[in-house]
């Protein structure tokens, strides 16, 4: 059997408009919301509260999308050095209000189920970064193991699923022809957020 050294993949990077996605109404399909909504029968109330507050100043579906992903980005810390939570413990309640940290895999489920809370149909999504750009071959990336990550996609009844990433550190590709997972600095949101600790 031949050695295979690489393969090619097309990506379609959806073509995010901020605005025309605040302008969709329209309602989300029953098989969305059906497997969409679910959360844990036992999900922690004080969950549902903060994800409230986080989206209380927003006025469409994108608002509130951006007021979560923004805010996981900005109160709570990246780090690979995680621990499993006691037992009985919601995964998701001890990220938010007991360690405030974790890696792609916590801030992914976290935006998820805020917003699941806030009736936004949502899903986790594992996959790979865009990699490391190959000089000698303009075009072409390495991606390895170490570029698995993990993101969220966001329903619009008008659109579809369209890709969020709240963990600190990453943007997902937009449709500037951009394919390099890259920083992306807090710009405020319509919360005003100022301070680095999270008000839970």
């Amino acid at each position: 059997m031949p050695e295979v050294n690489g393969y090619r993949i097309k990506a379609d990077i959806p073509a995010v408009d901020p605005q025309l996605l605040r302008e969709e109404t329209g309602a989300d399909p029953a098989r969305v919301k059906d497997e969409y909504l679910q959360l844990p029968d036992k999900l922690p109330e004080r969950v549902k509260q903060l994800a409230d507050r986080i989206t209380s100043a927003s006025l469409t579906r994108y608002d509130a999308v951006v007021a979560v992903e923004d805010y996981l980005k900005t109160y709570y810390a990246y780090t690979m050095d995680t621990r499993v939570p006691p037992q009985g413990e919601d995964f998701v309640d001890d990220f938010l209000f007991t360690t405030r940290k974790g890696y792609c895999n916590h801030f992914s489920t976290a935006m998820a189920v805020l917003l699941r809370s806030e009736g936004i149909p949502t899903r986790y999504v594992r996959g790979f970064a865009p990699g490391k750009e190959d000089s000698g071959h303009p075009g072409r990336y390495q991606i390895s193991e170490g570029d698995a990550h993990a993101w969220v996609e966001v329903y619009f009844p008008g659109s579809g699923w369209i890709p969020f990433d709240p963990t600190p550190g990453f943007a997902l590709p937009s449709d500037s022809g951009t394919v390099q997972a890259q920083e992306r600095p807090f710009q405020g949101g319509p919360l005003g957020l100022g301070s680095r600790r999270p008000p839970v």
